[in-house]
């Protein structure tokens, strides 16, 4: 298994950095090369290795493929929606 923590971060500005609703568009042209070929690079290599490795990322950027959204499936971090569900630490 490998887990990744927003292995994009170097490409966003500054000042999107932390933005929950950051995507490509937000950076230049090359730079949304250099993230696209982060996560080609993963989805190959997992697909590749034929589920014999696991790899979780942890992410705001998102492409705009449709190999992508099957991988994201409904785990996206946004809408109150988190890692840890605050039913987990929260007093009902």
């Amino acid at each position: 298994m490998l887990l990744l923590d927003q292995p994009t971060q170097a490409f966003f500005p500054t000042n999107k950095r932390n933005a929950p609703d950051r995507t490509l568009a937000d950076l230049r042209d090359e730079d949304q090369e250099q993230v696209g070929r982060i996560f080609e690079l993963l989805r190959a290599t997992v697909e590749g290795l034929a589920g014999a490795m696991q790899v979780i990322v942890m992410d705001h950027a998102e492409l705009d493929e449709d190999w992508f959204a099957d991988a994201v499936g409904d785990n996206t971090w946004r809408g109150g929606r988190g890692l840890v569900p605050s039913d987990w630490f929260t007093d009902e």
